[in-house]
């Protein structure tokens, strides 16, 4: 949406959502570039956040693990 990115955050039980980052998806397709190391996590959920990315998840995850 305008105005608005995607966020990459990282899950581990317990603790709090750690970004990943943020991107775009062009034609479909999205491209996470991060320099975080995915040890010791869990899981990932994308949110919707203002332009720029936030410090925490303000929106619901659009995309995000599958509860056993």
């Amino acid at each position: 949406p305008e105005n608005k990115t995607y966020q990459l955050w990282l899950l581990e039980e317990g603790r709090a959502p750690v970004s990943a980052g943020t991107f775009e998806v062009h034609e479909g397709r999205a491209v996470v570039k991060t320099n975080k190391s995915l040890e010791g996590f869990s899981g990932a959920a994308v949110t919707v956040e203002p332009e720029g990315g936030s410090p925490g998840p303000t929106t619901d995850p659009v995309l995000a693990p599958a509860q056993a």
